[in-house]
């Protein structure tokens, strides 16, 4: 008994019936793949808002230290008066004599640094406030405030300084 078997398999039709529903995506499957990739690159913008923020506040420390920095030199320039504690005082609101145009005494001097950096203060740091407090007998603590990201004012950065002459 010669038996021949049929390349095709008895399921054949049936292979056939759901082959045209799998030769693409459904719908269901396309709006599910694109709430992942939706949610994914919602994530991804997250990050970078976030990124830019971080960005912005290591900025704003890093003004404040060169902030610092800058009138621990001026007094450091006028040494023998800043000695004396003559940094420690109210921030003058205005100049009463430009010291790179005029001759100035040393206390002069100290007015002129003090308006000069509370001017670079106000322009470089939002709500930019400080304060310089004398320990004698050589040491000086500057500590610089600043608003936060939602400029609200009773919650401002605070960064100290000290310096030893």
């Amino acid at each position: 008994m010669d038996t021949q078997f049929s390349q095709d398999s008895p399921h054949e039709g049936v292979k056939s019936r759901h082959k045209r529903f799998m030769d693409g995506f459904t719908m269901l499957e396309m709006l599910v793949s694109l709430v992942i990739l939706s949610v994914g690159l919602l994530g991804v913008a997250i990050l970078q808002t976030k990124g830019q923020q971080f960005n912005h506040l290591s900025y704003l420390y890093t003004q404040a230290s060169y902030l610092a920095y800058d009138i621990m030199d001026r007094m450091r320039a006028n040494e023998v008066v800043a000695k004396t504690g003559s940094y420690q005082k109210q921030l003058p609101t205005e100049l009463t004599n430009d010291c790179t145009k005029n001759t100035c005494t040393a206390a002069q001097v100290v007015d002129f640094d003090l308006y000069s950096w509370k001017t670079l203060l106000e322009k470089t740091l939002p709500g930019g406030e400080a304060q310089i407090t004398w320990n004698p007998p050589n040491r000086y603590v500057i500590s610089i405030k600043w608003l936060n990201e939602q400029k609200d004012e009773n919650d401002k950065r605070v960064q100290s300084w000290v310096v030893t002459l």
